[in-house]
Order: structure tokens, then C-alpha cells, then sequence
């Protein structure tokens, strides 16, 4: 990052960092107000350390593809609450935003990370929603858990993981009727 230094007619030196040009993280945490920026830049913090980097500043955010966001995804839905993923599935999104806006990535490629994205969060609020719904008592949440849900498999989720399905495999540019064994075959070439 560079440093300049702007004076004023009144003697006051004032010290402005500039985000690196070609860091979408830095260019997404610079555009925040400074409270947002501290949360976001933990937020991207974390998002790097998952996919093996020591911070958001190291990151190749411009080299991922969907195929690591759906997987950043899956984990984030492992290891957090849906609202602490839902956050930082927010910052990656903003940063893959400003990777595009960069031009270090292609259209293409943020397109399909984003309807990846969309498609898994509402998915997460869906579950969220009926997993902890409005006015259930205590006795009624415990009956709403994900392996109940799965159990029933109401048509709602099914949707929600099919319109999930389509997005992914329109993002490897597979068709629709593949088997479950043609995919995995697919993803081990």
C-alpha cells in the first residue's frame, strides 16, 4: 500500500492509505466506513484462512472460481450460524464484485460465483426460516431440526436444492439429466 502525504494551508499533514490496485479486498475495505471496514476485513480475514492464506491482502480473490465458493459455502455452513455465514458469504461476494469491477475477472466466472451464492443463501434463509419460525415455542423448536426437515423434505427444499443443482452444473456447463455417477466421475477428471 502506498502513503502520501496532502498538506493544508493550516500546517496539517494528513495521511491517507491507498488500497493496492489490484486487490479487490483492499479496493471493497476502502470503500467502507471505517467500523464496517474493521468487521469485514475479520470477515476476509477468515474467508482467506479457510482457503489456505494468511490474510484477506493475500489472497488470489480474482483466481476463484465457483467451484471455491461452493465449497467456501458448504464449510461456512459446517462451521458457522447462518448469520455469521450469511456475513461473510457477504464479503466475499462484495470482493468477487470488486474483482469483476477490476477487470482481473471475467464476467463470466463472477457471474456464475454469484448465482452460486444467491441460490445457497436462499437456501440457508429458507432452512433458517423454518427451522426458527415466529412465535414457536420452545417444545416446537426442538421438533425443527435439519435432520427433520430432511426427513420430510417438503417441496420447498427440494426446489431450493434443485434451482442450487442447476446452478452448479450450469456453472461447469454440464446438462441438467446427469446422473449422480456421471457427476462424480466429472469432478474427479
Amino acid at each position: 500500500m502506498g502513503d502520501y502525504q496532502r498538506k493544508s494551508p493550516f500546517k496539517l499533514v494528513i495521511l491517507t492509505t491507498m488500497p493496492p490496485l489490484d486487490q479487490p479486498a483492499a479496493v471493497y475495505l476502502a470503500a467502507l466506513a471505517r467500523r464496517s471496514r474493521r468487521t469485514q476485513r475479520s470477515a476476509l480475514d477468515q474467508l482467506a484462512q479457510l482457503l489456505g492464506y494468511p490474510d484477506a491482502l493475500a489472497c488470489p480473490w480474482a483466481s476463484l472460481r465457483y467451484q471455491h465458493t461452493a465449497a467456501i459455502r458448504a464449510e461456512l455452513a459446517e462451521r458457522y450460524a447462518p448469520a455469521t455465514a450469511n456475513k461473510l458469504l457477504a464479503a466475499l461476494k462484495r470482493t468477487l464484485q470488486e474483482a469483476w469491477r477490476l477487470r482481473l475477472m471475467p464476467v463470466e466466472e463472477y457471474q456464475r460465483v454469484a448465482v452460486i451464492a444467491a441460490t445457497a443463501r436462499d437456501l440457508v434463509e429458507k432452512r433458517d426460516r423454518w427451522l426458527n419460525p415466529e412465535g414457536a415455542t420452545e417444545a416446537e423448536l426442538k421438533q425443527r431440526t435439519l435432520t427433520n426437515l430432511y426427513n420430510q423434505r417438503p417441496t420447498w427444499l427440494d426446489l431450493a436444492h434443485q434451482k442450487l443443482d442447476a446452478a452448479v452444473l450450469d456453472a461447469y456447463g454440464w446438462p441438467h439429466d446427469l446422473s449422480d455417477e456421471e457427476i462424480l466421475r466429472g469432478c474427479w477428471r
